[in-house]
């Protein structure tokens, strides 16, 4: 027989812990997508942090202030092209963290966007 467990007010409104980058590859249809996307945000957190993406490393990128935010993608961008990377590497390499933060902007973890950069980020 189960039991069932009452659900107290106070337990209701506790946040739930959110694995962004989990999410954001759970919505890629195709694996190859998902592939990509998990090697690129591992490429960039290594970058800013020399350690693969955890949920609390996103979460303080995301938080970071608009300007840091952006200076430090600008950076992982300039050091992309001085690798030598094809043109269409970067492009994705940017567009997963593009993605990253867009999700993480609709879920509400993130007061800032990447969107209205394009013609910055991309070459």
């Amino acid at each position: 027989m189960t039991e069932i467990v009452p659900v107290t007010p106070s337990a209701l409104l506790q946040p739930e812990p959110i694995d962004i980058i989990e999410r954001l590859l759970q919505d890629k249809r195709s694996p190859n997508t998902r592939h990509a996307y998990q090697k690129d945000l591992r490429d960039f957190f290594n970058f800013l942090a020399s350690s693969p993406p955890t949920p609390e490393l996103v979460a303080q990128f995301l938080s970071l202030p608009r300007f840091d935010a952006i200076a430090k993608v600008f950076k992982y961008k300039a050091w992309l092209m001085d690798k030598g990377l094809s043109e269409a590497t970067v492009n994705r390499r940017l567009s997963a963290i593009k993605s990253m933060v867009r999700l993480a902007q609709n879920l509400g973890k993130c007061s800032w966007s990447l969107d209205h950069m394009v013609n910055c980020l991309f070459l």
